[in-house]
């Protein structure tokens, strides 16, 4: 009998990794949620009674980052997750909410991709967006919709008088979409699936994508064009991201251009002035990393975050740590570029 993904899991130390926002009690609780629909749609599929090892990875909880003490706690972090998405992970699931999309959320499905694990989103949003021009509307940068298996449910049962329990239903409501699809998944053929096969690029010419948040704003299509104007003479073969801007081109074959031409190219430049980076662009600097593509990120802010262990970052350390390099001038990263171009900079 053919091995099913269940056998991975339960008899050669593959994991599901647990991804979502961690950052305050209510999240990292919500992972435990998603632990448990994990557990229950495996024990559907399989008998989990003598088998005693975890099969989730949590990343907050399961590298023990609470009590982690390093002079570079960010970094620390970066490769323990990374490593394991690398190495024996089968499966991503996550709660992919709010208005601005984790970054770090964003960089884990990008890598995840790379390395042809499926992915399983869930989005229980009350709001959700619409391109204005084009009357379409959306849930996520068309992008992470390309590299997951999405779903969207927000709805509050009326079988309850008690508003707590009403909201627990809807929630449960909600994890059962992803429960089906991991009874299916479990119960799928292990021989299908082709994890961490990752094709590192290799290109004659250094060909570069320039994504500054897909083009939603003016500024953004603006400076995009601005640094590929300055390109120009060292390389012909300089394209920029433009899923969000109005075209009559269809929304998700603009997606699918962009994604062609960042996988045709050698050097990725993306824009992190956002509060938090677009998150098809942040999925793209996952799937750059697993690739080896230069990484460079532009960010002009006055900001810093500030964590646990004395960690101080510009942005989202998962996606501020895969960069190659951090530009901080727009003139300093029209350099950086034409010193990559130029044979001066490899990742």
């Amino acid at each position: 009998m053919k091995p099913k993904v269940a056998d991975l899991l339960l008899n050669h130390g593959y994991k599901i990794y647990i991804a979502t926002r961690l950052y305050d009690y209510s999240q990292k609780l919500q992972a435990e949620e998603l632990e448990k629909t994990v557990s229950n749609a495996l024990s559907d599929v399989t008998d989990l009674k003598q088998f005693k090892k975890p099969v989730t990875f949590v990343p907050f909880r399961d590298i023990d980052e609470d009590q982690i003490i390093s002079d570079d706690k960010s970094s620390y972090i970066f490769h323990k997750d990374v490593e394991r998405l690398s190495t024996d992970v089968i499966g991503l699931i996550g709660i992919y909410n709010d208005i601005s999309k984790d970054d770090g959320i964003a960089f884990e499905i990008g890598f995840s991709y790379a390395h042809s694990i499926p992915i399983f989103l869930l989005n229980t949003d009350f709001i959700w967006y619409r391109l204005i021009k084009e009357q379409r509307d959306f849930v996520y940068d068309p992008i992470i919709d390309h590299m997951a298996k999405t779903h969207r449910y927000y709805y509050i049962p009326t079988s309850s008088n008690d508003f707590r329990e009403r909201l627990l239903e809807g929630f449960n409501n909600a994890l059962s979409l992803l429960n089906v699809e991991l009874k299916t998944f479990f119960n799928s053929d292990a021989d299908g699936l082709k994890l961490h096969d990752v094709n590192k690029l290799k290109v004659k010419h250094k060909k570069v994508f320039i994504d500054f948040g897909g083009g939603r704003c003016e500024y953004q299509r603006e400076y995009a064009e601005k640094l590929k104007n300055a390109i120009l003479d060292y390389s012909s073969e300089v394209s920029i991201g433009s899923r969000f801007v109005p075209s009559d081109i269809p929304f998700d074959l603009r997606a699918n251009i962009d994604l062609h031409n960042f996988e045709d190219s050698e050097i990725y430049v993306f824009s992190a002035d956002e509060p938090e980076i677009d998150s098809g662009s942040a999925a793209l600097v996952g799937y750059a990393y697993a690739t080896g593509k230069e990484i460079l990120m532009y960010y002009s802010g006055n900001i810093e975050i500030l964590g646990d262990g004395n960690q101080i970052m510009k942005k989202n350390l998962m996606v501020e740590c895969a960069c190659t390099d951090v530009l901080f001038i727009f003139d300093t990263l029209i350099e950086r570029v034409l010193k990559s171009l130029r044979g001066g900079a490899s990742c």
